[in-house]
């Protein structure tokens, strides 16, 4: 499959239009984590594309993960996240549009 074909149509429609951060905080006693996933939410403004597993859908959200960044930065608190930046190699999943499109 040439996920390219699918990928650059996707670049072409994304643009956000709002954002919000998200987390589900979990207090750990055991290992002092506060949160147990942590993610930014932008609002894509909603457009079609074609899902190579699930044919046509509407993007409504593009979710960015942070929970690997929090892991592999030793991060505890979601204020550790603040004026930080954090350079994403290529071979890493950084978003989704659908649980086939990462």
């Amino acid at each position: 499959m040439d996920w390219k074909k699918t990928t650059d149509v996707l670049y072409e429609k994304i643009n956000p239009k709002a954002g919000r951060i998200c987390s589900m905080v979990n207090d750990s006693h055991e290992t002092g984590i506060q949160f147990s996933n942590f993610w930014i939410e932008f609002d894509t403004g909603g457009f079609l594309y074609n899902d190579p597993f699930y044919e046509e859908i509407k993007s409504e959200y593009m979710d960015i993960d942070l929970i690997s960044v929090a892991a592999q930065n030793d991060i505890w608190e979601i204020q550790e996240f603040e004026n930080r930046e954090f350079p994403n190699s290529e071979d890493q999943f950084n978003g989704c549009f659908s649980n086939s499109i990462d």
